[in-house]
């Protein structure tokens, strides 16, 4: 099973762990999360301490800018990446199905899926050492994961959709869409949207297998209402969004 994403977490990232923005004008060099040296280089430094130094420290600053943030290329290709690897291979493997439910004016049955993952669990979650170091925050709870599943015929008439109407449905403004279809979801607010360079795009990049590719700071407003008590609460849950579509599926 892979190893746990430190950036795919349901503890927000602080703001000095996000990519450099006008916004976000206040260095960070001091809090710089130092990335934690893996056994093989630590060996190798000391054999060559200099050379070695010196090499780390060039690839870091590739990775990390000279104010602490990471760089947006490397940020935004590592959650990818981490995505890629959570929908192929971590929530076949590890997610528990569950009952099967509709949703109008959907067809097909909708079959909904959850994953516990223990504190205990999270104590492996290497905040430092990964390849986008993060403060590790001071408090890890444990998480709840929830999926839904569902099989549609990939065609434009009543009760289904094809891919491409999923695409815009899911993918391109999700959460003001998520709205629309999540009755607890009443308004969303972005903070913060980063521009993607458009030397990030290009074939010979490192996200060459990405394409139309979105990055934000959103803010989910949500009304909780709970039966036993017929009380309701408000609550506004923070996320970093990073959005992509493979450029080998194409639409």
């Amino acid at each position: 099973m892979a190893a746990f994403s430190n950036l795919i977490r349901l503890v927000p990232l602080q703001l000095e762990d996000l990519p450099s923005h006008p916004a976000l004008k206040r260095s960070v060099e001091q809090k710089r999360p130092r990335r934690k040296s893996t056994a093989s280089e630590l060996q190798a430094r000391s054999t060559d301490p200099q050379k070695t130094t010196q090499r780390l420290d060039q690839s870091e600053s590739e990775i990390i800018e000279a104010n602490g943030r990471p760089r947006i290329g490397p940020f935004i290709k590592t959650i990818l990446d981490s995505a890629v690897v959570f929908i192929d291979e971590t929530l076949p493997s590890t997610f528990r199905p569950g009952s099967d439910k509709s949703s109008a004016p959907a067809k097909t049955k909708i079959q909904l899926l959850r994953r516990d993952i223990t504190a205990k669990e999270l104590s492996k979650v290497d905040w430092l050492g990964s390849e986008i170091p993060r403060h590790p925050p001071d408090n890890v709870p444990s998480e709840a994961w929830f999926a839904r599943r569902s099989r549609h015929a990939n065609q434009r008439s009543d009760g289904t959709a094809d891919f491409s109407e999923f695409d815009y449905g899911l993918r391109v403004d999700h959460c003001k869409h998520e709205g629309e279809y999540t009755p607890d979801v009443f308004d969303t607010y972005k903070v913060v949207d980063w521009t993607i360079p458009d030397a990030l795009t290009e074939e010979e990049s490192s996200l060459a297998d990405y394409q139309d590719i979105t990055m934000s700071s959103m803010y989910n407003l949500m009304i909780h209402v709970f039966s036993f008590s017929r009380k309701m609460a408000l609550a506004a849950y923070p996320s970093c969004q990073s959005i992509s579509r493979l450029a080998q599926r194409p639409l």
